[in-house]
């Protein structure tokens, strides 16, 4: 598991200097969401979300929720077409202080991020259930 964690590791750093350089975020982000690594994205979106306020991919999950678009997180969740969502709906869920913080997580730059979050969200999670169900990864307590 190490082995296909530095992998992963080694594409999102690859990903993320490309953005740095180009700005094109977008691309960059359907060419992985459209790739064989997409299965890795789970646990890698877990693990960078283990060094912010959520947690987790739940605690961010939850917060969607909490921000008001538990509709929405349940169309991209469940089978049919997913509800999009504008990125003020995401700034208005998370607030501008917690999308700095992911932006600064994930190394990308937060003027974009809720663009992109809008963009991106209903297909990473659609991508993430594809049998209708969100399996998110288990936390134990420490």
């Amino acid at each position: 598991m190490a082995l296909f964690d530095q992998m992963i590791g080694a594409l999102v750093s690859s990903v993320t200097s490309q953005i740095r350089k180009t700005g094109a975020v977008g691309g960059l982000l359907d060419g992985l969401l459209n790739s064989p690594a997409v299965v890795a994205l789970p646990g890698w979106i877990d693990r960078t979300m283990a060094g912010t306020s959520f947690g987790c991919l739940a605690g961010f999950a939850d917060a969607l929720r909490a921000g008001g678009l538990s509709d929405a997180l349940d169309s991209w969740i469940g089978e049919g077409p997913n509800t999009p969502v504008e990125a003020e709906a995401i700034v208005a869920a998370l607030g501008e202080e917690r999308i700095a913080e992911l932006a600064a997580a994930f190394s990308l730059p937060a003027g974009p991020l809720p663009g992109l979050m809008a963009r991106f969200l209903p297909m990473i999670v659609d991508r993430l259930s594809p049998d209708g169900r969100f399996d998110l990864p288990e936390r134990s307590a420490a």
